[in-house]
């Protein structure tokens, strides 16, 4: 059985340019299509395959379960939707919401120690990407559990960063090749 990763659909947050990790925002028009889009995509995958259940796995974040439920109600396949709460994006404190510009502006110290450690900078109030990468790591070995025993194909709904996560440790990749990978708003991935 595969398991498919799939990135939530535009959401108001990605229009605004800014970090946008914990703060709850919602599908625009365009990331509903996009989740539309990405139902028809995962459809044509599970075409060939005998699955009688799809088990879609999502963020609890407003972008991530509307994304999954859109696929539920577009798939040609019964799916139930576990929400899992570790599949949340980075928090960034208390940079939710602003751009680059603002936060070096109004956190020029910290911007400069956050360019020159990113892995162990801990956002103002947030967590750090080590932190970050462990939360995740330690959630993704259990839902590996849960999918491995699941008779039928899964589906992972969640953010760039978390995706991007689970494909290193998958492909066993160095955290540094964090930047190499992409994850584009409704794509899917194996």
């Amino acid at each position: 059985m595969a398991t498919y990763l799939v990135r939530h659909g535009e959401s108001e947050g990605n229009c605004h340019r800014g970090y946008y990790g914990r703060l709850d925002t919602l599908l625009t028009e365009q990331g509903m299509e996009q989740a539309r889009e990405a139902a028809h995509e995962l459809s044509e995958l599970l075409k060939d395959n005998s699955a009688h259940e799809v088990a879609i796995f999502t963020s609890p974040l407003q972008r991530a379960f509307r994304t999954a439920c859109i696929l539920e109600e577009n798939l040609d396949v019964p799916c139930r939707i576990e929400v899992v709460p570790y599949l949340t994006e980075i928090d960034f404190g208390r940079w939710e919401g602003m751009d680059y510009e603002e936060i070096k502006e109004k956190y020029p110290e910290e911007c400069l120690e956050w360019q020159e450690d990113w892995i162990n900078f801990r956002f103002p109030q947030g967590e750090s990407f080590k932190k970050f990468y462990q939360r995740v790591e330690w959630c993704w070995k259990g839902l590996e559990r849960k999918i491995d025993a699941f008779e039928g194909d899964s589906v992972v709904v969640s953010h760039g960063g978390v995706l991007k996560v689970i494909k290193l440790i998958n492909e066993n990749r160095p955290v540094d090749d964090f930047w190499k990978l992409k994850f584009s708003l409704g794509e899917v991935q194996q």
